[in-house]
């Protein structure tokens, strides 16, 4: 899975899901069952991410999330997502692409200071930025993982470090 934040849904990836979208969804829905959790494409000027402009297409979405846990508001304090997702990651530069499923779940912590914590199983999809632990970059991870979100949106930490995985600017390239 794939989780946007709340605060960069154009580029921060996990698999496309979207914290803010499900919030919504949510609103709208109810929070008894599962939503659909939509992931639009994406793009990355060169440089952002990686030395070329890349992009992400969905190809297969059946993408779902469940509110598990409120705040005394109503807004979430934890969501699961799950349900099949295969993207097609392009190199918008020379055209080169390569499809991969990022049908993985994922349990999202929504701290109530704006910080998020998504514990999950990949196969998902994450960027990282120069002031994250891992290399400026898109990521498809693969195996068990943690990423926590600043409140503020200025680093992502992704624990294990060494959680297997592939880079698609290299993959790309």
């Amino acid at each position: 899975m794939q989780l946007v934040t709340r605060w960069r849904r154009t580029l921060i990836v996990v698999g496309f899901i979207g914290a803010a979208a499900s919030f919504s969804a949510a609103q709208e829905q109810g929070d008894s069952g599962w939503n659909r959790a939509p992931q639009g494409p994406f793009k990355a000027p060169a440089g952002r991410l990686c030395p070329f402009a890349i992009g992400g297409e969905p190809l297969k979405d059946d993408v779902v999330f469940k509110t598990v846990a409120t705040y005394p508001d109503g807004s979430p304090s934890e969501q699961f997502f799950k349900g099949a997702l295969i993207v097609r990651f392009t190199n918008l530069d020379t055209g080169a692409f390569v499809d991969r499923s990022l049908s993985g779940v994922a349990h999202v912590f929504l701290g109530a200071d704006g910080s998020q914590t998504i514990e999950g199983d990949g196969p998902a999809a994450f960027a990282f930025f120069p002031a994250d632990n891992v290399p400026r970059g898109m990521y498809v991870l693969r195996g068990s993982y943690s990423v926590y979100y600043a409140p503020n949106g200025a680093f992502r930490t992704l624990t294990p470090t060494d959680v297997p995985k592939e880079d698609l600017c290299d993959t790309l390239q």
